[in-house]
């Protein structure tokens, strides 16, 4: 008697030792398509890395070209040659640059001469007077005067040496003004961002080219959006108008010295676009406002990162997807005082469908199960392939007996016809635990640990049912078998002692 028992004993082990084999074995085939569907997602990684790297590289290169013709700009500007003058609150003339001869008959041994002999060139007593009432009053004047060259501007700025007050004469030909003026305008107009100048005010005083293709294009008018609006009213159509305007502000007080602000302008036909707007501080005369076209660069970010939180191959998401969704139902459910469930699937027999019609047929099988899940859900429920051929589901604010509905109505679902692959009909089914989000479930693999215990006994009972993983861990202390349904939807089996 005790041989027959050793040999029986001897039988299940032997037995046990093939079933784990044939687990090992399945487990390895899985991990083999996992590793080639990491390789794959390793590869679509490297090719959105490149392509927003290449996105990065020509943004960057736009911003280089932008830096240089403003220094270019700049040491253009450096180098036109203004005629000054300075004179003392007697109006006697302290000094001057070289280049005031181009304007009046001025010379080296006039410095400490009364600015009146040279009054006759300049309007005579009323220029004096101009002079004499800036340094009285500490107010700027202008006026025009024509000299052999042409027009003249003549700046009269209030000016002290050594803590006596005087006035800086400056004369400027406004004919290379203009020119200076043109050539800036037409380096502004060949730039691909939307640039635009506002005073202290925020009124705009000029625009590009590329600012007024802009204001066209999405149905504005030069008029509405050009030089004389006001750039801050336009904001106010931003949903980020109060951050939008003091930030400008900021700008414009010299609190700080740039703006930058990121936000979408989907165009007229409704196609997604998004810009940058950078602010920078242009001292007492403003501010320069720039939008770049950033729409290529989010579309690369978005797929990094769709690829990092979805499954490459069904497209729902992944284990690091449903990680964060996991916190948020876990959370908003403590917050409002309301239950939630997860549902986790498992297809059965899927080694079979593998040996069947290949990896390439299991993973168009597996795509049909997600399509077939995924139709059975509410609008706020997420899904999520969790690995191989298992598939978990976040009820939110779902109760357990709505769980079980969905559950069956998800088992339904996937078993309701063949799914067609290869000139084959494979016929699939799941199996289902379905467990609370209470307050044993912290986090992801404290859940999958509770879900595949009671997996394990829709797999023990027959497959293709629904297993209350709550109601196993509930009754496990009198040993009762753990509350199944049926592929009928037929009651729970009674309890075996």
């Amino acid at each position: 008697m005790e041989l027959q028992r050793a040999r029986a004993e001897q039988q299940s082990l032997v037995e046990q030792l093939e079933g784990s084999n044939e687990e090992l074995q399945a487990a390895n085939e899985e991990m083999v398509a996992a590793n080639e569907e990491l390789q794959a997602t390793n590869e679509e990684l490297q090719s959105v890395n490149e392509e927003l790297f290449t996105v990065n590289a020509e943004n960057a290169r736009r911003i280089g070209e932008l830096e240089v013709l403003r220094a270019d700009l700049d040491h253009l500007l450096a180098a036109t040659d203004v005629g000054a003058l300075v004179v003392d609150n007697q109006l006697i003339i302290r000094r001057f640059t070289p280049s005031v001869g181009e304007f009046l008959p001025v010379l080296e041994r006039d410095v400490g001469r009364p600015l009146a002999h040279l009054a006759n060139s300049l309007g005579g007593s009323e220029f004096l007077a101009e002079v004499a009432e800036v340094i009285a009053t500490g107010a700027d004047r202008e006026r025009s005067i024509d000299s052999v060259h042409g027009p003249v501007l003549v700046r009269i700025i209030p000016y002290r040496m050594r803590e006596m007050p005087g006035a800086l004469i400056t004369f400027v030909d406004v004919s290379t003004v203009k020119r200076n003026f043109e050539f800036a305008r037409r380096v502004l107009d060949v730039l691909p961002a939307h640039v635009a100048f506002i005073d202290q005010y925020g009124t705009i005083t000029m625009v590009n080219a590329g600012w007024e293709q802009f204001a066209r294009e999405n149905g504005g008018t030069i008029e509405s959006l050009g030089p004389g609006t006001n750039y801050f009213t336009a904001c106010r159509l931003d949903p980020d108008a109060d951050r939008v305007v003091a930030g400008m502000q900021a700008v414009l007080n010299g609190d700080v010295p740039s703006f930058t602000h990121v936000y979408p302008c989907n165009a007229p036909e409704g196609t997604e676009r998004w810009f940058v707007l950078r602010a920078t501080s242009a001292g007492n005369d403003g501010a320069v406002v720039v939008h770049f076209d950033i729409t290529a660069q989010k579309q690369a970010e978005r797929m990094l990162l769709g690829l990092a939180t979805h499954d490459p191959l069904t497209g729902v998401l992944n284990r690091r997807g449903i990680e964060t969704e996991l916190d948020v139902a876990m959370r908003r459910g403590r917050r409002v005082g309301r239950s939630a469930c997860a549902l986790m699937l498992d297809c059965d027999d899927f080694k079979k469908v593998n040996d069947r019609v290949g990896h390439a047929g299991g993973d168009a099988v597996l795509r049909t199960v997600a399509r077939r899940i995924a139709a059975t859900l509410r609008a706020g429920d997420v899904l999520a392939r969790i690995g191989g051929d298992e598939f978990l589901v976040l009820l939110p604010e779902a109760t357990p007996e709505a769980a079980h509905i969905a559950a069956e109505r998800v088992r339904l679902s996937v078993a309701s016809e063949p799914v067609a692959v290869s000139h084959e009909d494979i016929s699939l089914t799941v199996s289902v635990a379905m467990v609370p989000l209470d307050e044993n479930v912290h986090t992801l693999e404290h859940l999958l640990d509770r879900s595949r215990g009671a997996l394990r006994t829709s797999k023990e009972q027959g497959k293709n049912r629904v297993t209350d993983g709550a109601r196993r861990r509930c009754h496990a202390s009198v040993r009762s078998s753990p509350t199944c349904w049926s592929t009928t939807g037929s009651a729970p089996p009674p309890n075996r002692s």
